[in-house]
């Protein structure tokens, strides 16, 4: 796809500004689907023909808007800080912390860039230009516990980095802090303990004491009616159960 011109003047940054701004907008409130060109450009108050000159479809428009945002929010995500701990696993620590805070702040704009490589073959490839980086910072890191020789077997680097891009994903952000209402704090410390045991060698994962078991089970965002981990499932029969 040929990028629209860039702004040349001060009404021209306006006006690309706007059309930005408007796009945000709309995607928070309404979705991608309902996020169409003309809408754009009803709420950025321009006309449909001044919006396709300055962005030739919704896919470079969601796109821009994106690479946009997460330049602002410290790249993908704020790799500087990761790369900056001092050992591999501290970085791995720090990676999830900085993808839950990237994800809650960004989520909607992450949903429709995902949404935006249906678009088309040129969508596809603006999309997968834009998350490009995010594929880099997994391989990164899964050579950087390789390097330290920390990575535990039966891992290696491509598909530690491979399991992180997929982790990396906005659904399972979206389906843990959203459908099952876990806090990001939540999802933040928890994935973290399940990449250290998964990952790092010698690592493991303690069991929860009494304690933290009742934190999980009376936070507020746990959930009505859910089960703990210590809680048997419905129906089921302990092992004295049945005994003379």
């Amino acid at each position: 796809m040929r990028p629209a011109p860039g702004p040349c003047n001060a009404r021209s940054r306006r006006t690309r500004a706007a059309l930005l701004a408007a796009t945000q907008s709309l995607l928070d409130e309404v979705g991608v689907e309902a996020t169409t060109m003309s809408a754009i450009a009803e709420r950025a108050n321009v006309t449909r023909r001044t919006t396709y000159l300055h962005f030739h479809s919704r896919a470079e428009l969601i796109t821009t808007l994106f690479d946009q945002m997460r330049v602002a929010e410290g790249g993908p995500p704020a790799v500087h800080a990761v790369w900056q701990a001092p050992d591999a696993t501290t970085a791995l620590a720090e990676w999830t912390r900085r993808m839950a805070h990237y994800h809650s702040r960004l989520i909607a704009l992450i949903r429709a860039m995902e949404q935006v490589r249906s678009l088309g073959t040129d969508a596809a490839h603006d999309a997968d230009s834009v998350a490009a980086p995010q594929r880099i910072a997994c391989d990164r890191l899964a050579l950087r516990l390789d390097d330290e020789d920390v990575l535990a077997p039966p891992w290696t680097v491509q598909n530690t980095a491979d399991f992180l891009w997929s982790l990396a994903s906005a659904r399972l952000f979206e389906a843990l802090t959203i459908d099952r209402g876990w806090s990001r704090d939540r999802y933040a410390q928890l994935l973290s303990a399940l990449l250290r045991s998964a990952f790092v060698s010698g690592e493991t994962t303690p069991a929860p004491s009494p304690e933290h078991v009742s934190r999980i089970r009376d936070a507020p965002d746990a959930g009505q009616g859910r089960r703990t981990a210590t809680e048997p499932p419905p129906g089921h029969r302990g092992t004295d159960e049945g005994k003379p």
